[in-house]
């Protein structure tokens, strides 16, 4: 199984944002859970699909994720390396994701999450590539655990680790299923951390 573990000594979070300020600055990929919305959603015949999963785990507990308005909820902030926009990537119900992306090399640059009401995004370093010769590509599931207090000054954090897994051999035969993607349409494309390259377990 592919992997990557990095831990992140980190004495707060990174920082708090408001929903208010990504407007105007970023482009939304949204979350693809269906063959039909896959269609409507490919914004030219060459755009991949990149699919996923995020889990969260909170004070050793994982976090259920959701696509409602009071759901625990998450985005994956990327970016082309050849520049451009940044790019939220939305997260589904149990973490699942899949974008419409096209080909290239991608940089995420944070993950932002919930709790309790407020935005969290904690800066990572991850890279991926979107294949321009298979329709899709798995990038893996990343875990960021964190441990949170709270206290009379509000809450604070720290991020204890982001591992990625390659979890495609238990996956991706039914995420491509509900995409309305044959089997040979992937490619794996792991997340990894930048400068460094997936260990191999």
């Amino acid at each position: 199984m592919n992997w990557f573990i990095r831990n992140l000594n980190v004495t707060k979070m990174a920082c708090l944002i408001a929903a208010a300020g990504l407007a105007g600055c970023a482009s939304t990929a949204k979350n693809i859970d269906s063959g039909a919305v896959l269609e409507r959603a490919s914004s030219a015949a060459t755009d991949g699909i990149v699919f996923g999963k995020f889990r969260l785990v909170r004070n050793g507990q994982e976090i259920r994720l959701g696509d409602g308005i009071f759901a625990n909820s998450a985005t994956l902030h990327l970016q082309k390396s050849d520049g451009g926009r940044e790019i939220v990537g939305e997260v589904g119900r149990d973490g699942k994701f899949a974008w419409s992306l096209a080909p290239g090399v991608y940089r995420m640059s944070s993950i932002g999450f919930s709790f309790r009401g407020e935005k969290v995004e904690s800066q990572t370093s991850f890279s991926f590539a979107v294949s321009a010769d298979h329709r899709a590509s798995y990038v893996g599931t990343v875990a960021l655990e964190a441990t949170f207090h709270s206290g009379y000054h509000g809450t604070s954090g720290t991020v204890d680790r982001i591992t990625v897994t390659n979890d495609c051999e238990a996956e991706c035969e039914q995420r491509l299923a509900e995409l309305g993607l044959p089997s040979e349409a992937v490619t794996a494309s792991l997340f990894h951390w930048e400068g460094h390259i997936a260990g191999t377990n």
